[in-house]
């Protein structure tokens, strides 16, 4: 049966259309209002009749043209008023169902639907919006069919939710608190100015701040103490601003294994529900913040074939004990185990050209620089701090080859283990320029249908012995 979307979606049409052309409107007919006289020319409402008659009726006509229908085997949808366009979606190839629900849907007890298939592009996605009920029958219909496809077993029920600590914890680690970095340092100081209620101090230019005159009538102690007060209180604010929004934005989050399906249900104002099956998902990365490294907390996401980029990653746990990791992976993706014994350590000659590959050139151009402006040579403390980072990050780093695993370890400000399902690679790529081959190690690459990132799919310092190790353990992913 062929069936429209939500009256709702008019709304939202109007919405759009007008958000798009009430400002090229007004610049076309700024200078013919009379503002002396407060009279306007007829015309004048003459083009505001059409233009709300022309949205109106464009927005109507659309959602009457904009259908869907399910029958048993795909999903058909329909739109277009001049160019009609019609697209079929296989049951057999849905790959997640999300369910989502800002708090307009919720006061009308409607849903967004947005089903994703196999493809990692956006015209992979297919987007109802429909009621409530209408949008757990589709649920349920597309659910039933995947247990008809796929060998089903019945795994245990498990759920959790954030606690308190955790939140602050993902408050602190995720980028709401860097996006909230810039804001809290305006706000404060407006702050200082208004307690302090001093004169207004002359601007001073970039180049002017390291120029010794500046200095030399500065006290460094009273600069320096100013200076942690500042960002001391930056930080406090900011990472106050970022506890409230993660509380409302993972409100209540839930993670269900139900046979083959997750569930991920979060939200507060915007609830959101989404379901994956389990053999669409190919890895589990482990991200560890530096902060959250130090109390000994870590996040679980998950890579999903359908999902590419940043703005689709799939948090599966948010911030938990490390050490219960494991445990809760056992119980909800009994797929993944994580093994107990550490990575392997990478090539050690890599480490001097990890650690100089960015640091050298930008050294060598801060002395060349120097000899015209001597000033700036305090700045080569931003190579040398690269550098040691980079020797940092290279020797926190590692692989492993575990069961039908391949384990990349990633050292950095952020710790970073991916856990990749042996069937779930595309192909595996070793690769090695002149010094590389010298020096007797190569870079390796992971090819998955669709990852968050591909920098955590590619590790440098892995040792030329081991190559055929790699290729023979790849080579068996059919074999067991």
């Amino acid at each position: 049966m062929i069936r429209h979307h939500h009256p709702i979606t008019i709304l939202y049409r109007l919405n759009r259309k007008v958000r798009g052309i009430i400002i090229p409107s007004a610049f076309l007919i700024f200078n013919e209002i009379r503002v002396d006289t407060g009279h306007q020319p007829y015309w004048i409402y003459l083009i505001a009749v059409a233009i709300t008659f022309v949205i109106c009726s464009w927005a109507i006509l659309s959602w009457m043209k904009d259908t869907y229908q399910v029958d048993s085997d795909a999903l058909h949808l329909r739109k277009g008023v001049f160019t009609k366009t019609e697209r079929v979606l296989p049951i057999s190839r849905i790959n997640t169902l999300d369910l989502k629900q800002n708090y307009v849907y919720k006061l009308l007890s409607i849903a967004k639907i947005e089903i994703r298939t196999a493809d990692s592009n956006d015209h992979s996605v297919a987007t109802l919006v429909v009621s409530l009920r209408k949008a757990k029958e589709i649920e349920m219909y597309v659910k039933s069919d995947l247990y008809l496809e796929m060998k089903v077993e019945n795994k245990p029920l498990f759920t959790t939710l954030p606690k308190m600590k955790e939140i602050w914890m993902m408050a602190i680690s995720l980028k709401t608190f860097w996006l909230g970095v810039p804001v809290s340092m305006t706000l404060m100081q407006y702050v200082f100015q208004w307690v302090s209620r001093s004169e207004p101090e002359p601007s001073v230019s970039m180049l002017s701040m390291i120029q010794g005159s500046l200095w030399a009538n500065i006290d460094m102690l009273s600069f320096v103490f100013s200076l942690g007060i500042l960002l001391g209180s930056t930080i406090i604010v900011s990472w106050i601003f970022s506890f409230v929004v993660v509380s409302l934005k993972y409100y209540g989050w839930q993670v269900k294994r139900n046979a083959s399906f997750l569930t991920i249900h979060y939200g507060l104002f915007e609830s959101r529900i989404v379901r994956l099956h389990v053999s669409k998902i190919q890895s589990i990365r482990i991200k560890e913040p530096f902060i959250c490294r130090i109390f000994g907390y870590a996040f679980v996401w998950i890579d999903c074939v359908g999902f590419e980029g940043e703005r689709k990653i799939k948090m599966l746990l948010p911030a938990m004990k490390k050490r219960d990791i494991p445990q809760v992976l056992q119980e909800i993706l009994p797929e993944f185990t994580l093994p107990d014994t550490s990575c392997y350590p990478l090539h050690r000659d890599g480490k001097l050209l990890a650690a100089t590959r960015v640091s050298i050139p930008l050294f060598l151009s801060i002395l060349f620089a120097a000899f015209w402006y001597h000033p700036i040579l305090y700045t080569t403390i931003i190579p040398i701090t690269i550098a040691l980072m980079n020797l940092y990050a290279y020797n926190r780093s590692g692989w492993m080859l575990y069961k039908n695993h391949l384990v990349i370890s990633k050292g950095g400000l952020t710790q970073s283990t991916v856990y990749v399902l042996r069937n779930s690679i595309q192909s595996i790529s070793i690769s090695q320029h002149s010094i590389q081959k010298r020096l007797g190690y190569s870079k390796l690459y992971i090819d998955i249908d669709s990852p968050s990132r591909w920098s955590e799919y590619r590790i440098v310092g892995i040792p030329i012995s081991h190559h055929l190790k790699i290729r023979g353990w790849y080579e068996n992913r059919f074999g067991q």
